[in-house]
């Protein structure tokens, strides 16, 4: 813990730098652009995918079995015998899905990893409480500083001391997402800083750390059994990404939404950009999926939930009235679910065996199985390029 305290210190000089900037900043939006008329128009195309969604859901879709797979560790995250315990790094948990989802998974066994940023101190050891209060044999563990949107904190991000402590982590849940109703200060486009590029980021640091190769040896040089173990990345969707403007705009406005990636467009729309980042996200999935099996040998596999609509935090950005109408219509429908609701399919997702043919799967609210998506079909070729270029 004084590792951790110290490391929040030495973080205070840049984040104050980094606030001062922020407040010397103008905003160029604020939440008033969601009443423009072409932000309503994607808003009302988002609901009406996401009745038809509700309805594929409910009436098209195969509910995953093994329902006590979210009661406990799966035996194929377990498949080898180490003295280690199984961590599960999860994003986006100070509230809503995050927040559920790091309890739901400290009561099915694993020992709970929160990247912590400067500031969150007192918010991640309360969510500790909360977890041992869950199950008394639970057991947290902090890095940090991390924020996913700052190459620098996962660039330092380290699991030695994790490691050193007797956890290893095998699976990391992306809950982290933000929807920017107005244009990030100094140009950068939030939603996909936080949503894609942070999500791609953490992921790759966490493999790079945590894998061994073919010599048995990490890439800090030391012997390990990790290279034996299987690990589950699950990245958190949204049912956003198939509306029928992604599918209007093409293939190539993604192509060139990747392209830009850091600098939000002249003509401003919030509610593209948060669509574009879910497709992209998505996307990548599907191709690291492909990737990740390939090159780990099967052992490290993705998986995509679409949790559906939630009643979170998400929108807090929106102005009031529009929150209170998005969350009246929600409910009133039976569209809007908890974030506990939410969580189960998570959970799920974690414990689907990566040797299911259709592995990445989408999952809707529960751990529904629906169709693999257009975009997780035909975006990964434009991830591909964009990764490689």
């Amino acid at each position: 813990m004084r590792e951790i305290m110290d490391a929040d210190a030495d973080a205070d000089a840049d984040a104050d730098a980094d606030a001062l900037a922020l407040a010397r900043a103008p905003t160029t939006w604020t939440p008033m652009i969601m009443f423009r008329l072409d932000v309503v128009v994607i808003l009302i195309d988002w609901f009406i995918t996401l009745v038809v969604r509700h309805w594929r859901i409910h009436w098209g879709g195969s509910r995953v079995a093994a329902t006590g797979c979210v009661a406990r560790v799966p035996t194929w995250l377990d498949a080898r015998a180490s003295v280690n315990a199984l961590g599960a790094l999860v994003t986006g948990w100070s509230s809503g899905l995050g927040r559920s989802t790091a309890l739901a998974l400290a009561r099915a066994g694993f020992v709970v990893v929160l990247g912590y940023r400067v500031g969150e101190m007192d918010a991640a050891r309360e969510l500790a409480r909360a977890i041992e209060g869950e199950r008394g044999e639970a057991r947290v563990e902090f890095v940090g500083p991390l924020d996913v949107t700052k190459e620098k904190d996962i660039a330092s991000m380290s699991f030695k001391g994790v490691r050193a402590r007797g956890v290893d982590v095998v699976v990391v849940v992306h809950c982290a997402g933000v929807f920017e109703v107005e244009r990030a200060r100094g140009g950068g486009d939030g939603a996909a800083a936080v949503n894609f590029r942070g999500a791609v980021a953490t992921t790759k640091r966490v493999l790079d750390e945590m894998s061994f190769g073919d010599d048995g040896l990490g890439l800090d040089g030391t012997a390990g059994e990790f290279g034996m173990r299987n690990v589950r990345v699950v990245f958190v969707g949204s049912f956003t990404h198939e509306c029928g403007t992604a599918r209007a705009l093409s293939l190539g406005a993604f192509e060139r939404w990747l392209a830009a990636y850091g600098t939000s467009p002249r003509y401003y729309n919030p509610a593209v950009n948060y669509m574009w980042s879910k497709v992209a996200v998505c996307a990548y999935a599907a191709y690291a999926h492909e990737e990740w099996m390939t090159k780990y040998g099967g052992r490290v596999s993705a998986v995509v939930v679409d949790p559906g609509l939630i009643d979170t935090r998400l929108v807090r950005g929106w102005p009031i009235a529009m929150q209170r109408a998005f969350r009246f219509v929600g409910k009133t429908l039976g569209l809007m679910q908890s974030p506990d609701e939410a969580a189960i399919g998570v959970v799920r997702a974690v414990c689907l065996a990566p040797g299911d043919p259709t592995c990445p799967l989408v999952y809707g609210p529960a751990g529904v199985r629906v169709r693999e998506s257009y975009w997780m079909r035909n975006g990964k070729s434009a991830v591909a390029k964009y990764f490689s270029a």
